[in-house]
């Protein structure tokens, strides 16, 4: 680094990213970023050797030239620099500049896929197509600043077409329509059909399989968590909550307690846990009290502690926490993930943030007559297009009613709740999706009219791409063959249709 810097000095060096075997700087002049430096520093002996051979900077170099020269919008190659195994690759800063993954998400869409069908007409793959590496110039432009991943074709197929549009149906719900755009330049009419098809297949695939790891990953030690032990428990606290850890609980009590969550000082996971036993043992700040599940406030987050399991089944805060992370990765709103406790008595302990707003089934049985036909209908079209991206990620949510839904407002939203029977898989079958959807319908008050319910079917139609009537007739049929249930601020309510 030292070498690297002396041929550049002058400018502030700013951290931009940083990886095992990767540093990206900022360097700026009078408060401007001028240039961009790219640090490759390998670890391993194999890695420092084939570096030696062929910088990884260096054959970025040659692909950014190659694109440049190709009339692809690419950041200019100033210099490559080696010391060593270490390599740099210094390229000009694009400015002024703004993020791709900063913009509305069907823009960002609408980006990419022109962005890949023009690579793959220019002959080129790409193995990282993602919003971080894409930005727009000062004239809306958007710009390919990692092209590491890029490689030359020597003849396009329908393959590499797939498989590049897949990145992007991995990371979005892209519309059929959008698809089609962009493919008609690259495949004859015939063939795109079939390409949006194997697209979306694909693209499933590897959103099931990046949101599993994802997952996984949160429960051991790494960049999502910290595990914690304490006395009879094992806890795993993701890095957003720095301040919940194991530590002495003295002194942090009552209206001491809350003042320190709101001044957010450190937290002590074990004065969670404490304060979460004396609220259940006080009848204080209480929310649910049941045999298996036992939910109280805590400062600002929400304790959920669970009993023992059935024999050969896992904890059910293990099971929460799954369910809580497969939809927290689809980028499906839930409560903010802090922590999992699993006890060595097989109890366990599921901490989120709470979430303000009400109940689905409160809402439209207090203060949906008030409404307007137009807050009505939103309303039912935000749920029904939640719900339809849910199913189109093979998402299965069991427990799937109003109560679980909590409402929020400026913006209209939804976050899920109860996440212990989440499921995703590559195929959702129809009969559960009507299930769910029927969920929903017998849980909500009878005044709710048939026009609204209709709404919310017509957006789910619309995100999943089937007949609106057909599938209100299904869900009217399963839903008629049971009562209405619902809570209300005075209790809970039974009614016939």
């Amino acid at each position: 680094m030292e070498y690297i810097q002396s041929r550049f000095e002058g400018y502030l060096w700013d951290l931009v990213q940083h990886k095992k075997v990767r540093s990206v700087y900022a360097l700026t002049r009078d408060g401007k970023p001028e240039l961009y430096v790219k640090v490759y520093h390998p670890v391993s002996a194999v890695l420092k050797l084939r570096n030696l051979v062929y910088p990884k900077t260096l054959q970025e170099a040659h692909t950014l030239e190659r694109l440049r020269s190709s009339g692809l919008p690419v950041p200019e190659v100033v210099t490559h620099l080696r010391h060593g195994p270490i390599s740099a690759l210094v390229t000009k800063a694009v400015y002024p500049s703004t993020s791709l993954a900063s913009l509305p998400e069907e823009r960002q869409i609408d980006i990419l896929c022109g962005m890949a069908a023009r690579l793959l007409g220019k002959g080129f793959s790409y193995g990282d197509c993602h919003a971080g590496n894409i930005v727009l110039d000062g004239t809306d432009r958007p710009i390919l600043v990692d092209a590491y991943a890029v490689s030359p074709l020597r003849a396009m197929k329908t393959g590499h077409v797939v498989s590049l549009f897949s990145q992007i149906a991995a990371a979005y719900r892209v519309p059929g329509e959008a698809l089609q755009r962009h493919l008609a330049g690259l495949l004859p009419p015939e063939g795109i059909a079939g390409a949006v098809e194997a697209i979306r297949t694909k693209g499933l695939a590897s959103r099931i399989r990046l949101v599993g790891r994802r997952a996984e990953r949160t429960l051991r030690e790494g960049s999502f968590s910290r595990h914690v032990t304490g006395a009879g428990y094992e806890a795993f606290v993701s890095r957003k909550h720095q301040g919940l850890r194991r530590g002495d609980a003295a002194g942090w009590r009552g209206a001491d307690y809350e003042s320190s969550v709101s001044r957010s000082r450190p937290l002590s996971l074990d004065t969670v846990l404490e304060e979460h036993a004396r609220n259940l043992s006080q009848g204080t700040n209480v929310l649910k009290l049941q045999k298996k599940t036992q939910l109280s406030k805590v400062g600002d987050l929400c304790v959920k502690s669970y009993a023992r399991p059935k024999p050969f089944t896992s904890p059910y805060a293990l099971r929460s926490w799954k369910g809580l992370m497969t939809l927290y990765y689809n980028n499906i709103p839930v409560a903010e993930p802090v922590a999992v406790v699993l006890g060595k008595d097989r109890t366990s302990v599921l901490i989120t943030g709470m979430v303000s707003g009400q109940d689905l089934n409160r809402v439209l049985f207090h203060e949906y007559p008030a409404m307007s036909l137009a807050e009505k209908r939103a309303l039912a079209r935000a749920l029904g297009g939640l719900l339809g991206t849910m199913h189109g990620y093979g998402i299965f949510h069991a427990d799937l009613k109003s109560s679980n839904i909590r409402v929020l407002k400026d913006p209209l939203s939804f976050v899920l709740l109860d996440t212990d029977k989440v499921r995703q898989g590559r195929s959702l079958c129809r009969k559960k999706r009507i299930r769910n959807m029927a969920q929903i319908n017998r849980t909500i008050p009878r005044h709710v009219s048939r026009g609204v319910r209709m709404a919310f079917v017509r957006a789910y139609a619309k995100i999943t791409g089937e007949d609106p009537k057909a599938l209100f007739r299904e869900v009217w049929a399963l839903s008629s063959r049971g009562g209405i249930a619902y809570r209300t601020d005075q209790g809970d309510r039974s009614e016939s249709w």
